[in-house]
């Protein structure tokens, strides 16, 4: 499929990636290593569990290590797509929503926060988290980190507070582009390096890098926005604009 936000057109972004030899870290790795340049390659499962399989296999057969990170909700992890991408190589983070959860109550979160890393380490390392951010609550779950630190969970760091986006562009797939909009209402990084106007597409991405071979860069994928086949790519296609529209009606009322 010739179309972006598929599973075709992940696998070539890759690719080009591999063949210009263009570094790639997972969120852990950038963290320890602090890289002078490359992407941080990052995924967020928010749905779709099987889907992030597809993904992870993409990425594991071309020899690429991304981030994972998986919600806990209700005392639920969903055990075989954490441990399928585990074995597959790939970092595994914590995607937590807690402060959303305990309804803005801070000594709560902290507790589920523990609570459910700890479930999710049952089936493999966690050493990084990332806030899921939870578009219809009216907490932001990076104000958990206001009260608590990292290494008290024993983490190396969290996707938003650990990296310097004051280097680092910020491309998320969120309102299905990669150009700024007002369908975004969280997945940002405040003080990353603005986006060029150029780049909307995965194609726009891939000429920017082969233009800024020094860049960094942090990633954001949410792989059940990367169809694999017509039908699902007409139906996803339908929920992100479904989705976006909610998402501009609630910044307005915001």
């Amino acid at each position: 499929m010739k179309s972006d936000f598929t599973t075709e057109k992940y696998s070539s972004f890759l690719e080009h990636l591999k063949y210009i030899n263009f570094p790639i870290y997972t969120i852990n790795d950038w963290i320890k290593t602090q890289p002078k340049n490359g992407i941080v390659l990052r995924h967020d499962v928010d749905r779709n569990p099987n889907q992030s399989i597809k993904i992870a296999k993409i990425a594991s057969d071309l020899d690429v290590k991304g981030t994972f990170n998986f919600r806990v909700l209700k005392n639920q992890v969903d055990e075989k797509a954490v441990t399928v991408i585990s074995k597959l190589g790939h970092e595994i983070g914590y995607h937590y929503e807690d402060l959303s959860i305990a309804k803005g109550n801070m000594d709560l979160a902290i507790e589920l926060f523990h609570k459910n890393l700890e479930l999710l380490r049952k089936f493999t390392e966690v050493k990084t988290a990332t806030m899921h951010g939870r578009p219809l609550s009216r907490f932001d779950n990076r104000n958990i980190w206001e009260f608590a630190n990292v290494t008290q969970f024993n983490l190396n760091g969290e996707a938003y507070i650990s990296l310097d986006y004051k280097n680092l562009y910020y491309l998320t797939d969120t309102g299905r582009t990669w150009a700024e909009t007002n369908a975004n209402l969280r997945d940002s990084a405040m003080n990353s390096i603005p986006i060029p106007d150029t780049i909307k597409s995965t194609e726009d991405i891939k000429n920017f890098i082969d233009s800024n071979r020094e860049a960094s860069i942090a990633i954001v994928f949410h792989p059940e926005r990367w169809s694999s086949n017509y039908f699902d790519l007409f139906l996803q296609t339908f929920v992100d604009f479904l989705s976006s529209t909610i998402k501009k009606i609630l910044r307005f009322f915001r």
